[in-house]
């Protein structure tokens, strides 16, 4: 149905968000194909794609990472999340129009109780798209 519904909305231009549901090669080329970008959650179920881009973060490589931090609260919940980003295997994944792999961490403080969480993800957005906006 997301296919149907982004053939629908004119994509150039525009940035296509999603979770992990949405990450597969058929959608991310269509929103290339239509101008658009894509940025989308990779999750266990693209073992090896989220295995590459895990790995990439775990045991970095020499080059560039860019990074962000943001730290709020609203109320009684404070956060505070990290993106790393790099372009380094942007010629050794095989996925439609990538050009950045991103690493965002999250910690998250709710009366007194703390929570972490790691998401990795894929975009087409290139190095352009500071790692600030991308957080």
């Amino acid at each position: 149905m997301a296919s149907e519904l982004l053939d629908r909305v004119v994509l150039t231009d525009r940035v296509v968000t999603g979770d992990a549901l949405y990450c597969n090669r058929k959608l991310c080329e269509q929103v290339m194909e239509a101008g658009g970008d894509y940025l989308m959650i990779v999750k266990a179920n693209q073992k090896s794609l989220y295995e590459d881009i895990e790995s990439c973060f775990e045991e970095p490589l020499s080059g560039f990472y860019a990074y962000a931090e943001t730290e709020g609260s609203h109320g009684d919940r404070r956060e505070r999340r990290r993106l790393w980003a790099t372009d380094m295997l942007r010629t050794y994944l095989d996925w439609p129009g990538q050009r950045q792999v991103l690493k965002v961490e999250s910690w998250r403080a709710v009366k007194g109780r703390q929570t972490r969480q790691v998401r990795y993800a894929i975009t087409s957005l290139g190095t352009r798209i500071p790692a600030a906006r991308l957080l």
